[in-house]
């Protein structure tokens, strides 16, 4: 998979499977088409364990790993991208606003 392959195609593919996914599952826009919650537990379950996993994924691409410890956000020892994409600066992170603290 080449750069631009995996930052124009595959990241925002799997962004929209796992967001479509809790959307219908929360008929959040009160539609026909959302799954009844009971019946989809174990999907939706899957589903945010598969972000979750993605995610760190992610943000390991980027050169920051959660520390599982601490469940705090550190910079990744030994960071090389396979994808020659510029390691994140930590207090990016730190600093954005969804960050709690």
């Amino acid at each position: 998979m080449t750069t631009d392959e995996y930052l124009n195609d595959h990241i925002p593919h799997r962004f929209n499977v796992l967001s479509a996914f809790r959307t219908r599952y929360s008929n959040r826009h009160r539609t026909k088409h959302s799954l009844t919650p009971e019946a989809y537990r174990d999907l939706f379950r899957c589903a945010k364990d598969a972000c979750l996993i993605m995610t760190r994924f992610f943000f390991e691409e980027l050169g920051i790993k959660l520390d599982r410890k601490t469940q705090q956000c550190r910079v990744k020892g030994s960071w090389a991208s396979r994808h020659n994409i510029t390691q994140l600066p930590l207090q990016n992170v730190l600093d954005h606003r969804c960050h709690s603290t």
